[in-house]
């Protein structure tokens, strides 16, 4: 298999995924005037592009980063 590399820095071993997910809060007026929260809903699908990110510099990893989490699921299943 083809390693990851970071492009900047070198690092082959620790590397972050950032991604966008949505959350909705809801809430309902009182007549006082006060607001409380009644519910809370987050999407566990990500609303946007996700991007990998190398751990060791914070340099964006552009190619091959699929394979990254490809491996990583793998190794989530293998565990369990």
């Amino acid at each position: 298999m083809k390693l990851i590399k970071c492009p900047n820095c070198g690092n082959v071993k620790e590397f972050y995924e950032q991604a966008t997910f949505v959350k909705r809060n809801d809430f309902v007026q009182n007549r006082d005037g006060r607001i409380e929260k009644v519910g809370e809903k987050q999407d566990s699908d990500s609303c946007g592009d996700s991007q990998i990110y190398c751990s060791a510099c914070g340099y964006e990893i552009d190619e091959d980063y699929h394979l990254l989490l490809d491996r990583y699921t793998e190794a989530l299943f293998e565990q369990a």
